[in-house]
């Protein structure tokens, strides 16, 4: 594997993709500086967003850019605060592959809803998953697609689901807490942590199956890019958003899967949606790849 260091990210800068070496960068201060990691993870999610606009035309080249000119920039700002001894062993990127129904493929979606006594109103869960399966049953590739909803999610329930129910996407509904992150319940239905490292590992195993995770909830940055060391996709927020803001990404994101669109479209068209809603500031959610980390 090879080694990268602050002057390896810079020299090469001009000769990589923007993402892998936003993705390098990351990396570096995630092992070295988790201040620095939280920032930078932003930025990564920003170049992925860029790369998913480029790939569907969804972005002119002169603002692509312009757009790229930014992110390199901020890349290079970051380096600065980084320590020239910092280095670590990271491997290549692969290239996560479409994940599309068609008539080749279906969706199979596991739809887990955390909704603990001690927490928010829960009515936003409930609203959440009628609304997908609403949108689902009148897309044009609903016979290809099928969503299994299971509720009060426990560290328990969490791998039974995985364990029981077949599935190439898994969607949490819930909601997260400043530095601890997405939350589930315990045995009495009470709000309890879990950490990145745990989340990580338990979709390791399911790698060869799980295409593509979605943490619909708040603070859910670090354990996203965790995950993303072993599943193509993962998405989540990175901080407050409104209820209406986090149903709307998710119908809009499941709408356009129903219509045919991969997951790179279908995030750039939920987050389009999600811009749609005026009434609200906008926040932008947070798209990594597996081979980020």
């Amino acid at each position: 594997m090879p080694i990268i260091t602050k002057q390896s990210i810079k020299e090469n800068l001009p000769r990589k993709n923007i993402v892998q070496s936003v993705n390098e960068l990351v990396e570096l201060a995630r092992v070295h500086d988790s201040g620095l990691y939280n920032e930078t993870l932003l930025l990564a999610s920003r170049a992925n967003s860029l790369q998913s606009d480029i790939l569907h035309g969804l972005i002119n080249a002169s603002d692509a850019n312009v757009t790229r000119n930014q992110i390199s920039y901020a890349l290079l700002s970051y380096l600065e605060k980084f320590d020239p001894s910092w280095q670590v062993e990271m491997e290549s990127p692969m290239e996560a592959p479409l994940l599309q129904a068609s008539t080749n493929q279906s969706i199979q979606i596991l739809f887990l809803g955390v909704n603990p006594i001690d927490g928010p109103d829960n009515r936003r869960i409930d609203e959440e998953a009628r609304d997908i399966e609403n949108g689902l049953r009148q897309s044009r590739n609903r016979d290809l697609i099928s969503m299994k909803t299971k509720w009060a999610i426990t560290r328990t329930e969490l791998r039974r689901a995985l364990l029981n129910e077949p599935c190439n996407i898994v969607h949490f509904a819930g909601f997260g807490r400043q530095g601890e992150g997405l939350v589930l319940e315990d045995a009495s239905g009470v709000t309890t942590s879990v950490s990145p490292s745990a989340l990580a590992d338990l979709f390791r195993l399911f790698a060869n199956q799980i295409q593509c995770v979605i943490l619909n909830a708040c603070f859910v940055q670090e354990q996203a890019w965790a995950i993303a060391a072993h599943i193509d996709y993962v998405i989540g927020m990175p901080s407050k958003l409104p209820k209406e803001a986090a149903i709307e990404f998710a119908t809009a994101f499941y709408d356009s899967l129903g219509a045919g669109r991969d997951i790179d479209f279908a995030f750039s068209f939920a987050v389009s949606s999600m811009q749609l809603q005026k009434e609200h500031k906008i926040v932008q959610p947070l798209l990594f790849k597996k081979g980020a980390n």
